[in-house]
């Protein structure tokens, strides 16, 4: 086995009328270890998280972080999915009252590790009159990418500061950014907006690892077991 390169693949956002369920069509790529990371927002600031599900092709991703903002009560909340095979389907999002919206920005990437990833995570925050934010992660293992979904707020331009890349944004308040490449030790994503916002922004931090892929050693060496055992049985 081989070790597999992580790389960005595309970057889908959308938004829904007054609807409990978005649909965004999201595409995996060849190559295997496909991963979907994804950032959902809503307007429901209901006392309890309004997310039911959220699905690829049928699939259920896996919540990695949920908040409410401090200063509307509305939800953010951050899932993936991994181990994901090359196809064309529908990202699913679900919520449980149909008089609000979702907002999606959703990141695809291959070549990430199928039974670990994502590796390490956090959740950083600003308040106040800022346009900066400073994520630090530390890198547990080699040719790792460093992967963040950002919550500015409305109206406000996401920039991608030293070393950090822009994938997309949604509506002028959310977006997944990453490292671009690979990176090592201790990782720093720099984000920037603009306008400076007067209320909290927040970031969720992963590491994404990469996966392991089959080579050509492989299939000589399992080929050549079989011949052995085919010929012991002869």
């Amino acid at each position: 086995m081989a070790v597999d390169t992580v790389a960005f693949s595309s970057f889908v956002k959308g938004s829904t009328g007054t609807s409990a369920t978005h649909t965004q069509e999201a595409v995996v790529p060849a190559g295997g270890n496909g991963f979907i990371f994804i950032a959902l927002h809503t307007n429901d600031d209901d006392a309890g998280s309004p997310y039911t599900s959220v699905t690829y092709d049928g699939a259920a991703f896996t919540k990695l972080y949920e908040w409410q903002q401090n200063y509307n009560n509305r939800w953010n909340s951050v899932w993936y999915i991994r181990g994901v095979a090359a196809k064309t389907a529908n990202i699913v999002a679900t919520i449980d009252n149909s008089s609000h919206r979702v907002y999606i920005a959703a990141a695809v990437y291959s070549g990430v590790d199928s039974s670990s990833a994502p590796d390490a995570q956090s959740h950083f925050s600003g308040s106040g009159a800022t346009s900066t934010l400073t994520d630090v992660l530390t890198v547990n293992e080699a040719n790792a990418w460093h992967v963040a979904a950002y919550y500015t707020h409305y109206g406000r331009n996401y920039v991608g500061g030293t070393g950090t890349t822009n994938r997309g944004q949604e509506s002028g308040a959310m977006g997944i950014a990453d490292s671009n490449g690979t990176v090592s030790g201790t990782h720093t994503l720099n984000h920037a907006i603009t306008p400076p916002v007067s209320n909290e922004w927040s970031t969720v931090d992963v590491m994404l690892n990469p996966g392991t892929v089959v080579v050509a050693s492989d299939i000589e060496a399992m080929n050549g077991i079989a011949i052995a055992d085919i010929q012991a049985v002869n």
